[in-house]
């Protein structure tokens, strides 16, 4: 019998020695470590000697009674496994799975622990088991509701997203077959069910979901499958979310993109340095900058620099501290033409308060402004025009009046004179005045033809000489005055010709010359012509009164008598010049005044000019 035990335990002896496997003896009562085997050596860095003088507890994150409570718990629960923390010589912790069974030495009882190193077995049990928590944390958090079925489309997963999404009461539908949960499934999802579990991802990012109620909710949905291990399909994963409120939010967000650039008025965004994020199709109308051009440039480069910088100043002021600016701008466009804008400005700001952007309104003014100025001018000229017509009317009521008043006091006179001299000088008198008035009359008629449009030109060929002769000869008789000359010169020749109106013509000169006489009190009148490319330059120059330079932009305006005329000394109605005016019009020329009324500059006097082509 010793033989056969010395055979047993050398058998025991040559097994814990040369195992692979952990092994360490231990004493039950006082955790000491009586052997361990090479393996236990190379596993915890320490040597043998080293470990039989330790205990259990001092390569055990437990203390003795901790480890004690431990094993009563196996003992009672009649299980031989531990699961401890070990301290290695290293320092390093490690978790180890022991097996332990009692072996008798002799008369002592030891226990036998084979030891199985569970470190990398639990870090991954415990990665697992966050990545659960994890996971669970996520979908449960997550705006999007998920299902998790199986390849019988039976439920193993819903997060509590899922069933309030679809309003399902009953919470318990673990294990349930997805159809039971929705009988009346349309066939379109049948169909993609089918498909998910053949491998494929069908997703829709907008999709209509009729409720029980009749309520229509849009959803972004994706199912897809998910896979065993082994690489074959375990069934199918379904993820919605609802997202009415998002395509609401994208349907207005669309109507408000649509309303900016179909509008009628430039907009434009800024940051908050003023430089451009974004313009409308209007803007690039209005400017005839593109995008592109005016991305990231300072709004500055429509400014036209007819604002001073106090201007801009002020605006920048006002919208700095959050309120709206509005005002008008005089902007230049890129081919540097000028225009109006009327703008509003505003400040916009993100949930803080703070300002991230500015939004600028701007509609083009500019024919708006023209017309008002248009309107303030014609206004003007309205009242300025009214006011030469009182003045007209009283001084047309002064010339028609004091020839009338002589024609009717000397042909009252006539009939009770005896003297023959005294009747003839009345009735000269009569005659003289009777021409004035004549003159007046035919002066107003000819002007309102002229305003109506009625008068045609009677074109004819007629040598510029003879028009120049005759009326020099006229106007020779008609001068009284023996301090006055009347010349004429022809610079174009003798058998220069000219085709067009001739009684248009010499009332044109006539009214000039006559002009002349009334403002020329002694020197001389020249009436001349003078040909130069192929043109024709009439001219009536005195050496009159001459007129202000701020009176020859008005000389030709109707009802107009300059200030040399304001002491009644000079006759007329105001309209001769205005009737050349009309006149040379009508013929298709040109009529301008060089004159000086200030002796300081050089000899008074003015000239009349008018252009006609041959």
């Amino acid at each position: 019998m010793k033989d056969l035990s010395k055979l047993m335990e050398q058998s025991f002896r040559d097994f814990f020695s040369n195992n692979v496997a952990i092994m360490l003896l231990i004493d039950p009562e006082t955790l000491k470590i009586v052997d361990a085997n090479p393996a236990a050596e190379k596993y915890y860095g320490w040597d043998h000697a080293q470990l039989t003088s330790m205990s259990i507890a001092q390569i055990n994150t437990l203390s003795s009674s901790e480890i004690m409570v431990e094993i009563d718990k196996a003992r009672t629960q009649q299980r031989n496994y531990f699961r401890f923390r070990h301290r290695k010589a290293d320092g390093s912790i490690c978790s180890v799975e022991g097996f332990s069974s009692k072996v008798v030495f002799g008369a002592k009882e030891l226990l036998l622990s084979i030891i199985h190193d569970v470190t990398g077995q639990e870090e991954a049990e415990a990665k697992l088991k966050h990545n659960q928590n994890l996971m669970g944390y996520i979908i449960e958090h997550d705006s999007s509701a998920v299902a998790v079925h199986d390849k019988n489309l039976n439920y193993i997963y819903v997060s509590q997203q899922y069933l309030d999404q679809y309003k399902i009461k009953d919470t318990n539908i673990i294990g349930r077959h997805h159809y039971d949960v929705f009988p009346d499934l349309p066939q379109k999802w049948r169909d993609v069910h089918q498909r998910a579990l053949k491998g494929e991802v069908i997703s829709a990012d907008a999709d209509p979901y009729l409720r029980d109620d009749g309520h229509t909710d849009w959803t972004r949905w994706e199912c897809r499958p998910w896979y065993e291990a082994n690489g074959s399909i375990g069934g199918m994963i379904i993820y919605t979310q609802i997202i009415t409120g998002e395509i609401q939010t994208i349907e207005e967000l669309r109507k408000l993109s649509r309303a900016v650039e179909q509008s009628p008025a430039s907009v434009v965004i800024t940051d908050p340095k003023g430089l451009i994020e974004y313009v409308n199709p209007k803007f690039v109308e209005t400017t005839g900058y593109s995008f592109e051009e005016v991305k990231g440039k300072n709004t500055s480069i429509l400014k036209s620099g007819k604002h001073a910088d106090e201007f801009y100043k002020e605006l920048w002021e006002t919208i700095k501290l959050g309120k709206e600016w509005k005002g008008e701008f005089n902007d230049k466009k890129k081919n540097g033409e000028l225009y109006w804008e009327s703008a509003s400005i505003s400040p916009i700001m993100n949930n803080e308060g703070k300002i991230v952007n500015y939004l600028a309104v701007k509609e083009d003014i500019t024919e708006r402004k023209k017309m008002i100025e248009d309107l303030i001018a014609a206004k003007e000229r309205a009242e300025h025009s009214d006011r030469l017509k009182s003045a007209f009317l009283a001084n047309m009521s002064h010339e028609i009046r004091t020839p009338m008043n002589s024609i009717m006091g000397f042909a009252s006179l006539l009939p009770d004179e005896e003297s023959r001299e005294l009747m003839t000088q009345y009735a000269n008198i009569i005659v003289q005045n009777s021409e004035q008035l004549v003159h007046v009359i035919d002066g107003i008629v000819l002007y309102s033809r002229l305003q109506a449009k009625i008068l045609t030109v009677n074109a004819c060929e007629f040598k510029i000489c003879d028009l120049l002769h005759d009326l020099k000869q006229s106007f020779s008789v008609l001068n009284f005055n023996a301090d006055l000359e009347l010349h004429t010169q022809n610079m174009i020749g003798s058998n220069a010709l000219l085709n067009t109106d001739y009684e248009k013509i010499r009332q044109i000169y006539a009214n000039l010359i006559s002009n002349a006489f009334k403002y020329t009190s002694a020197g001389t009148i020249t009436i001349g012509a003078e040909m130069k490319n192929n043109q024709v330059t009439f001219y009536v120059k005195d050496t009159g009164v001459g007129i202000s330079k701020d009176e020859i932009e008005k000389i030709f305006e109707r009802f107009f008598r300059g200030k040399n005329v304001k002491n009644g000394s000079i006759s007329g109605t105001g309209l001769g010049l205005s009737i050349v005016k009309e006149l040379i019009d009508l013929l298709g020329g040109k009529i301008w005044v060089e004159s000086n009324s200030d002796p300081k500059l050089g000899e008074k006097g003015s000239t009349f000019f008018f252009k006609l082509s041959l």
